[in-house]
């Protein structure tokens, strides 16, 4: 999914929020925080790449929340847990 992420925005680190909505273990809907800084063509292609990936030790459902820091060298993704 790196490819989702335009070049010339992958020179500058960007943070933002991520909740995955998991069922039966893959996910069924990515959604995106309202601030971050994802271009409506990066945000579309992440969000087609995430649905129906599974994950080693993914959950099996439920909404789940995750940070997300793009730098040039690729992307970190910390869990937050679950969404209470």
């Amino acid at each position: 999914m790196a490819s989702c992420i335009h070049p010339e925005a992958s020179k500058h680190a960007r943070m933002l929020g991520l909740s995955l909505l998991y069922g039966d273990g893959v996910v069924h809907k990515p959604y995106f925080s309202a601030t971050e800084s994802l271009l409506p063509a990066e945000r579309g292609c992440l969000a087609r790449g995430l649905r129906g990936l599974a994950f080693v030790g993914a959950p099996t459902k439920g909404v789940y929340e995750y940070t997300v820091r793009i730098e040039g060298d690729g992307v970190a993704v910390t869990s937050r847990g679950a969404v209470q």
